[in-house]
């Protein structure tokens, strides 16, 4: 029986200008084992059982390297190898930044957004005449600290406060129609500007926010902001075929359109690291979802998911949606028995703590992953190519909704609310990724390890 191919993954480390190369192999290193670097140090070539596997680097390697020969033996290997040339300012700042996809100076009045999961029209071509990128959310506290002078106020005239000069903590971006604000990971739209849509209903009196969905085909795409007095819609529920953005390199171009999930969150956590100053977050169930008995009875006729059936406890500072949402091209719907605390749907919900090992690297890798039913995850199959994939490393482990509200009270974590279908996106697409990894690379002590991709421009 012939063996399969090795497993081969490369990481580079821009900061300490070092690529990792791990490979895994199914039978052990015999004499016949031998590595090679390409002449233009861009490949890493493998012999083994008679064959040979490439893998393209993240990176050049100074082509006249020496690889130390493989151990006789071992069947999983390893090399630490230097970065050609000298480090660029460009280089540096790549590593540093942080892009969202859908940045407001990529989009215009002929931009149309649909819903993901059945493309009917949420926000139409010639809607929104300007798009604007909201500032970072702690930028109303810094502000004080960012005036060094104040201007001198005639006698007997009271200095106003920072909320109405219009830079307090409290000042808030409304929008109006025909604008629309731009954040990491969603749009911030007037209401009339938004079409097929429908809200649901809420236990509280004056809710802070409702819940909306698609009125085609009940997709969860975002929720009324009584706060900013507009519409918030996710990014990864909308797709667009009119954005004059750069493709994702190493993305198929119909995947431009629809930027993944990893990739919005991804940016989402390296700006709070960057903000917070800590690595270690949990991600927690938006509070402001409807309740399960409100979901029976705005759509009772939502049907089961054919994936299986999860089982969860609502608490009080936590409730679940139960619409449905498409993640990546998994589209999935959550019902369950009125009032009672048994939810059915298409996956096991828990809460999230991760480790952000490494917020900024690069790989590439040889492993094509396949979904549990055995169909191809597209989104996830990178193609080789100069330069690599941007990615985050991720130490993770799964909590229950009581222990990640304990340890959301910690000072050495951030907490991060998200719809708790997007958690398990997230929960999905770590578990994928771990396949990229050799077996051995997978765990950390009681941790799981995992790769978020991230966008570039």
């Amino acid at each position: 029986m012939p063996s399969s191919n090795p497993l081969m993954y490369a990481e580079l480390l821009s900061n300490i200008r070092q690529i990792s190369v791990i490979l895994a192999l199914d039978t052990p290193c015999d004499l016949s084992t031998q590595v090679e670097l390409s002449p233009d140090g861009w490949r890493f070539i493998l012999h083994h059982d008679g064959r040979a596997s490439s893998l393209t680097l993240p990176g050049q390697v100074p082509c006249k390297f020496q690889l130390q020969h493989p151990v006789l033996g071992t069947k999983e290997l390893t090399w630490r190898l230097p970065l050609a040339g000298t480090p660029s300012q460009q280089s540096m700042d790549s590593m540093q930044g942080n892009c969202a996809p859908w940045a407001a100076k990529f989009l215009g009045p002929e931009t149309e957004f649909t819903c993901r999961a059945c493309s009917a029209v949420i926000v139409g071509r010639g809607r929104i005449a300007a798009w604007r990128d909201l500032p970072s959310e702690n930028w109303a506290e810094m502000m004080d600290f960012w005036h060094c002078h104040k201007p001198d106020l005639p006698g007997g005239q009271v200095e106003q406060s920072a909320v109405n000069k219009g830079f307090g903590a409290n000042t808030r971006f409304t929008p109006t129609p025909g604008s629309g604000f731009v954040d990491l990971s969603t749009f911030l739209l007037a209401d009339i500007d938004c079409q097929n849509t429908q809200t649901g209903s809420s236990s509280e009196e004056v809710p802070r926010h409702q819940n909306i969905s698609c009125k085609v085909c009940h997709s969860f795409i975002g929720y009324i902001d009584h706060q900013s007095i507009g519409t918030r819609l996710y990014k990864w529920q909308l797709q667009s075929s009119q954005i004059s953005q750069p493709l994702l390199r190493g993305i198929s171009p119909g995947l431009s359109t629809s930027p993944s999930l990893a990739t919005i969150i991804a940016a989402q956590l390296a700006a709070s690291m960057q903000s917070q100053g800590l690595s270690r977050f949990v991600l927690l169930p938006a509070r402001w979802m409807p309740t399960l008995r409100e979901t029976t009875q705005q759509f009772p006729y939502l049907s089961h998911s054919r994936n299986g059936s999860f089982h969860g406890t609502p608490t009080s500072a936590s409730t679940f949606s139960s619409v449905s949402m498409n993640l990546d091209g998994m589209n999935f719907t959550v019902d369950g028995t009125v009032g009672g605390d048994q939810l059915r749907g298409s996956c096991c919900f828990t809460c999230l703590n991760l480790w952000i090992l490494t917020p900024s690297l690069r790989f590439s890798r040889n492993a094509t992953l396949t979904d549990s039913t055995g169909g191809s995850l597209t989104s996830l199959l990178v193609s080789e190519y100069k330069s690599g994939t941007p990615a985050m490393k991720v130490f993770w482990k799964t909590l229950t909704v009581e222990a990640a509200e304990k340890l959301a009270g910690s000072n050495s974590v951030e907490e991060m609310y998200l719809p708790f279908e997007a958690i398990y996106g997230i929960k999905s697409r770590l578990q994928s990724t771990s396949l990229f990894l050799p077996p051995s690379a997978r765990k950390f002590q009681n941790w799981d390890v995992g790769l978020l991709e991230r966008y570039e421009e």
